[in-house]
């Protein structure tokens, strides 16, 4: 393994769960999830004791593990009007944190992107063709096939 993942939940996400499940917890840094079942926030023993602060916002931090094709996922509520969480990539040379809300959300899924090789956290190309590149390659393509009927025909 070349590094460790981490994502970085904020104090006020973490409030917001509690609330979302209907529970009776006081937030109290790390013990709380250590502490408690938060149906919203499913983690296992990966909930790490060093807590992350930025800005004088308090973020605990879970380690996770990548699945089956070698990608880390984490649910986030989607009734949580912020996107205020963080993607953490250390290695032995860097420790990246990466903030989520400078990425764009695509059907509620946020992808980042880390290339070891060349030290880079990126969001990945999507490769979309415009609308109207489409269009004028349709019209492109009628062109020349009503152009090589004609020719036939006027051969003929």
């Amino acid at each position: 393994m070349v590094g460790s993942s981490h994502i970085l939940l904020p104090k006020d996400y973490i409030e917001f769960a509690i609330k979302e499940d209907g529970l009776d917890i006081e937030y109290t840094g790390v013990d709380t999830l250590k502490e408690n079942n938060i149906p919203s926030i499913r983690v296992e023993d990966n909930i790490s004791d060093e807590i992350y602060e930025e800005n004088g916002i308090e973020y605990t931090q879970i380690l996770l593990e990548p699945n089956e094709d070698g990608k880390y996922e984490f649910d986030i509520l989607s009734s949580y009007p912020r996107m205020n969480m963080k993607y953490r990539i250390k290695n032995i040379n860097k420790d990246y944190i990466v903030h989520i809300d400078n990425f764009k959300v695509d059907g509620g899924v946020c992808k980042v992107q880390y290339n070891y090789k060349e030290d880079t956290v990126k969001q990945p190309d999507t490769g979309i063709i415009p609308f109207v590149t489409k269009l004028l390659l349709i019209v492109l393509i009628v062109i020349i096939v009503v152009g090589i009927i004609a020719y036939i025909k006027k051969r003929r």
